[in-house]
């Protein structure tokens, strides 16, 4: 356990169609896509949304890095 504070970001994402705005259930395609381009996106409960996940972070510049990577 860290002895100084520490900080991490989930951000969760909704799959839409772009023309209609409508979820649609794709996102086992998009993970894979995505683990493509060495991201691992997590599985939400709901086949419309996948999420990301930073390492934790000592410092903001630290988790800056990894949130643009995402």
């Amino acid at each position: 356990m860290a002895t100084h504070p520490t900080i991490g970001v989930e951000e969760e994402f909704l799959l839409a169609d772009p023309a209609s705005g409508e979820p649609v259930a794709v996102n086992k395609t998009v993970a894979g896509a995505a683990a493509d381009r060495g991201v691992k996106l997590q599985l939400e409960l709901t086949s419309c949304q996948v999420e990301t996940a930073t390492d934790v972070a000592g410092g903001t510049g630290e988790l800056a890095d990894q949130l643009l990577r995402l």
